[in-house]
């Protein structure tokens, strides 16, 4: 389970990111599977985590337009990314594109996957929840 909200070093000339001990402890191996979330965030899931999300995409029927298209977004760009002995890993560019991420991070837990977000974008987002829950 990915708990948490940490805001690790990040370099965005060499596409690096230092992934928490707790978010790392979370994973089997050094991998990870990293494809476009929603709202603007990359997702981050365990092999079998991922495993298991794909799974549910994949039941849908292809001939639903709108399955096919979820499909698409979220397969297209994922990629497996290994962490290197500091428990670093390089973001893929079109991910760092998609959630516009330039300067510093943030990484949240979310259960059954962690998100990286930009941390302008995280804060402005968790204040919207806080204000749709009050």
């Amino acid at each position: 389970m990915f708990l948490g909200q940490f805001e690790p070093q990040f370099s965005f000339q060499s596409k690096r990111l230092s992934i928490p001990v707790k978010i790392r402890s979370g994973l089997l191996r050094n991998k990870v599977i990293l494809s476009k979330g929603f709202d603007q965030c990359i997702f981050g899931y365990s092999l079998v985590g991922w495993d298991a999300q794909s799974l549910k995409h994949l039941e849908n029927p292809i001939s639903d337009v709108t399955s096919r298209n979820l499909r698409r977004f979220i397969f297209s760009a994922s990629e497996e990314v290994d962490f290197d002995s500091q428990g670093r890993m390089v973001i893929p560019k079109i991910l760092l594109e998609y959630a516009q991420i330039t300067d510093s991070v943030t990484v949240v837990g979310a259960g059954d996957h962690f998100e990286i977000w930009s941390t302008d974008k995280w804060q402005n987002k968790i204040n919207e929840i806080d204000t749709q829950n009050r």
